[in-house]
């Protein structure tokens, strides 16, 4: 019963219906942006959690960093998930609420990939 009213399929035949007739498409735009490319945030995010845990058990406690971690990514799945939500809504602009956090994020986490792959 928590499953979406409407699937990705039925969005790109809502969008290519309401683009043939000029209608508003920024609420089936928003609903694909958030069902089709913002579950790929968890990739990127463990970039982040590599780089950023240490090498060597013994410089942190371990019990402590994963909490950190945790707490981490429930603030930016439920960042993601806010903006989404005010994009379907008709708040944001679903390129300026979902696409473009999501690329600032992309661009982040390939940064610290290539500083990853220096350091090791």
């Amino acid at each position: 019963q928590n499953k979406p009213a409407v699937s990705i399929t039925d969005a790109l035949l809502s969008l290519h219906a309401l683009v043939r007739q000029n209608a508003d498409t920024k609420k089936v735009r928003s609903f694909l942006y958030v069902f089709a490319i913002l579950p790929f945030f968890v990739p990127f995010l463990s970039v982040l959690i590599a780089y950023f845990s240490p090498s060597l058990a013994r410089y942190e406690n371990l019990a402590l960093l994963g909490l950190k971690f945790i707490i981490i990514t429930l603030v930016v799945w439920g960042l993601f998930f806010a903006l989404g939500k005010f994009s379907i809504s008709g708040i944001l602009i679903p390129e300026i609420g979902v696409l473009s956090p999501f690329f600032v994020f992309l661009a982040l986490s390939l940064w610290y990939f290539k500083k990853l792959n220096k350091r090791l």
